[in-house]
């Protein structure tokens, strides 16, 4: 993964902010699903148990446990 700089322009200004760049396909297979990419997205708004995801989801909860276990590819 490569750090760079993103500069956004917004009505407030510049707002520049570091981002990482994905080099290899396979470091965002974790997200690939859109379960996984559901799931990562309620985790952004609070940590929570995978049981309670699942519900909030309306998966089954073996699902969500195999994606936040799922091991993550090796940087």
């Amino acid at each position: 993964m490569a750090r760079r700089w993103l500069i956004e322009e917004t009505s407030q200004g510049a707002i520049g902010r570091e981002v990482e760049l994905l080099d290899r396909a396979e470091r965002v297979a974790a997200i690939s699903s859109p379960l996984a990419w559901r799931i990562l997205q309620e985790l952004a708004k609070a940590p929570d148990y995978p049981n309670a995801l699942a519900v909030r989801l309306k998966v089954h909860e073996q699902k969500v446990y195999y994606h936040v276990r799922r091991p993550l590819p090796s940087c």
